[in-house]
């Protein structure tokens, strides 16, 4: 399981220890990661609804969500 404490490494997908991230870029990047591996994973399909806020706001998780599941041309 990741932490906040922890980041991506140089190589897309792997993750490591790094103290120079904020909690909140830490939170993108594990976001980011969890998507795609469950994609890659369980075919997971996009999300639709962001209903509230915690640490991401609605907007930040739609533009994730953006990143994550490009348009297709």
């Amino acid at each position: 399981m990741h932490t906040a404490k922890q980041g991506l490494c140089k190589e897309e997908g792997t993750v490591c220890p790094s103290s120079d991230l904020d909690e909140r870029t830490a939170a993108i990047h594990l976001v980011i990661a969890s998507l795609i591996e469950e994609i890659e994973v369980k075919d997971l399909d996009r999300f639709h609804w962001i209903a509230d806020s915690g640490l991401l706001t609605p907007a930040e998780m739609r533009a994730i969500g953006r990143h994550v599941w490009p348009k297709k041309r």
